[in-house]
């Protein structure tokens, strides 16, 4: 239960209790959410996605389903920063062709592990393996291009060549910039709140610039509310929110098919011809995103309990039919390990 794991994620932490929760609850009704890690701090927590797509009637259709285990550590911390590592394992996935590349990927590069820093509050500042990322992923080139393409029907290889298929893997994956909003899209919301006092009676709003979801150098712009749940936060722990919405995303996708699309034709530029069937074929076209976010963060320690997230990109088709993608994740903490232990 939501008790339990406070309790326990408390009992863990070994901190007096009284201390900490002035800094937090403040009498004036505001909630801070700071991070309070040691060197040597480690949290595991089971991930789950699941991507979902409806159709012009309305039907839902599961796409995929995937988990796996996510395990936090304190490597390192100065007065301005903390160092952590974040380690993947045990992933399993209900797409067999994304089983076969993560396995691909995992028999080269060995288990996936991304280092980053925070500020001395929990604030996300950045990766700090990128360049050991950068060349793993390079390497897994080769190898996803062959596991792909022998399982691959006729039909799509001749959409394709295989030539082309490595070259935009190869650029898509030799490209930081990847790698890093791929990283922020996972670790976003999870430290969102860090380094923040808010007031439980307010709801906040900002303007938030987004990477594309398909690639591309156009950012997407929504607005996002943001807001400390009053009702279902409390000494022990703070519900955190937020809401984002934009509303023209067509713009960045058209971008990033583009790109795609010169990626694959190499040195050849774009045929004006070619761009223009493409701003064509995306006139009729509304697109807009949505997302959600529910955060649990437990106040002593300043680590998320629990984490939910679901994104949605609707497109408004020439017909005046809705076909949506969904993608839902969840985060939450292991602690039936630590309960196990405490009791030998």
């Amino acid at each position: 239960s939501r008790r339990q794991r406070q309790m326990c994620i408390r009992d863990s932490c070994g901190m007096a209790a009284t201390s900490v929760l002035h800094a937090q609850i403040m009498p004036d009704s505001t909630v801070q959410i700071c991070a309070y890690w040691t060197p040597g701090d480690k949290y595991a927590y089971n991930a789950t996605e699941e991507k979902l797509k409806i159709d012009e009637k309305g039907d839902t259709m599961l796409v995929y389903r995937r988990s796996e285990r996510r395990t936090f550590e304190v490597l390192a911390q100065t007065q301005e920063r903390y160092q952590l590592r974040l380690s993947y394992s045990d992933y399993k996935s209900t797409d067999e062709q994304e089983q076969l590349i993560h396995d691909v990927i995992a028999a080269v590069t060995g288990a996936e592990i991304v280092e980053f820093t925070t500020s001395e509050t929990g604030v996300l500042l950045g990766l700090t393996n990128l360049d050991a990322l950068v060349e793993q992923a390079k390497a897994a080139v080769d190898p996803i291009v062959e596991a792909t393409w022998k399982n691959m029907a006729p039909e799509e290889r001749r959409l394709l060549s295989k030539k082309d298929f490595r070259k935009y893997l190869a650029h898509t994956l030799g490209d930081p910039s990847v790698l890093i909003n791929a990283a922020n899209d996972a670790l976003g919301r999870m430290f969102f709140f860090h380094g923040a006092r808010l007031d439980t009676t307010r709801v906040y709003e900002m303007d938030e610039m987004f990477a594309s979801i398909l690639g591309g150098t156009d950012s997407l712009q929504g607005k996002t509310t943001f807001w400390i749940s009053s009702s279902l936060t409390d000494s022990y722990s703070a519900v955190c929110c937020t809401y984002t919405e934009v509303e023209d995303a067509k713009k960045a996708v058209s971008s990033a098919v583009k790109e795609a699309m010169q990626t694959v034709s190499g040195k050849k530029k774009l045929s004006q011809q070619l761009r223009d069937s493409i701003s064509a074929g995306m006139d009729d076209l509304r697109m807009r995103m949505q997302q959600y976010s529910s955060e649990e963060v437990h106040l002593d320690s300043g680590w998320p309990l629990y984490l939910y997230f679901e994104r949605t990109l609707s497109i408004d088709t020439e017909s005046d039919k809705t076909v949506s993608t969904i993608i839902r994740r969840k985060l939450d903490i292991i602690l039936d390990e630590e309960d196990e232990s405490s009791n030998e």
